[in-house]
């Protein structure tokens, strides 16, 4: 289901250690990132220019644990918001864009995003319904 191909641009990004998370520059980086496998799962929408768009601003403010904790639970491709509210209003593809970059942004998260929804399900205790979600769309888009 591919339908760009930004592979060397998304394999010439800067990748960052946990420490310059949320930073003006990592943001930029990764907002690069998930916009390009969004175009390159075909998944690409509108509301996905503004992705992650207020985390350096709150932390020019606050710690970084804070903006990430705040985030999490505050933003609908994340599961902590799932487990907060409900599973049926989670963003998943958003969620899968996001897991599937992450790996070319950050020194430690180099999972892809099948990769992580194991992790996830592993940390979770096992059978959840993340898996009943996301495993379809991962086969949808070839991942």
């Amino acid at each position: 289901m591919r339908r760009g191909n930004h592979q060397e641009k998304l394999n010439n990004l800067t990748k960052f250690d946990k420490s310059q998370r949320s930073t003006f520059v990592y943001w930029w980086n990764h907002w690069k990132a998930f916009q390009y496998v969004a175009l390159d799962l075909g998944v690409w929408r509108f509301k996905y220019v503004f992705h992650d768009w207020y985390k350096p601003w709150m932390k020019l403010v606050m710690p970084y644990e804070k903006v990430q904790k705040f985030h999490r639970h505050h933003a609908k491709h994340h599961l902590e918001w799932a487990i907060d509210h409900h599973w049926d209003g989670v963003d998943w593809v958003g969620m899968i864009v996001d897991w599937e970059c992450s790996r070319y942004t950050k020194t430690k998260s180099q999972l892809n995003a099948r990769e992580t929804m194991e992790k996830q399900i592993d940390k979770l205790g096992g059978e959840t319904p993340l898996r009943n979600f996301m495993e379809p769309l991962l086969n949808k888009f070839g991942l």
